[in-house]
């Protein structure tokens, strides 16, 4: 039961970060943006894993994080950034659809999960129910209009996030989700600072809101 209000929680605070990205969006560009982002989140769990002394990690260790963040959020967002900049939202929303199939393959191969008439009626109704909410949408346009690129983009955001997951389930038998999230999102502020700095020349800050801020 904790598993499964862990899992709607996420999802519930992923939904709500995607209307604050949108409000940030109209005064930074992507890349400055995700920056800003982890980097406040950074110096929040630093601070917390300082308080709880788990910052100490032998340098095998920190080369596992540093990998995970590779996967999550850094190929995650730049697949997916650069990838809508040359497909449409709803196509890239389709094929971001497939994550859960993406994992269960994954987990199959690399963990050896057996995959279950559960897993696949699950699968099934999630991208069923994405189709629907894309398809039914007021402005959808039949004519999709995603170029080949972009479409190969969103499907390597796919694959990283597959892997991400299935890697962060095998660290969880080693470290605490704490420690797992806090070191994600430092090395995913290093893995992005060289983008924040060839970005951050275009940021117009005379422009930037508070709603943005």
């Amino acid at each position: 039961m904790v598993t499964y209000i862990a899992l709607i929680l996420t999802a519930l605070f992923w939904g709500l970060s995607f209307i604050g990205t949108k409000i940030a969006l109209a005064s930074f560009s992507p890349f400055v943006c995700v920056f800003l982002r982890f980097s406040l989140a950074s110096l929040f769990f630093l601070f917390i894993l300082w308080k709880k002394g788990l910052l100490k990690l032998d340098i095998k260790d920190h080369k596992e994080m540093f990998m995970l963040a590779l996967f999550q959020p850094g190929l995650y967002f730049t697949f997916e950034t650069i990838g809508l900049t040359y497909t449409s939202a709803s196509e890239a929303s389709i094929i971001l659809g497939m994550v859960p199939l993406a994992v269960m393959i994954l987990a199959r191969f690399l963990l050896g999960e057996n995959i279950t008439p559960r897993n696949l009626i699950g699968i099934f109704l999630s991208i069923m129910g994405i189709g629907i909410l894309v398809l039914g949408a007021p402005g959808f346009n039949p004519a999709l209009g995603g170029s080949f690129f972009g479409d190969i983009l969103i499907i390597g955001a796919v694959i990283a996030a597959a892997f991400y997951m299935v890697y962060a389930r095998d660290l969880g038998k080693r470290f605490s989700a704490i420690q797992i999230t806090g070191f994600q999102v430092i090395y995913g502020t290093v893995i992005f600072a060289p983008l924040f700095l060839i970005k951050v020349a275009q940021v117009q800050w005379s422009a930037v809101t508070w709603q943005s801020l």
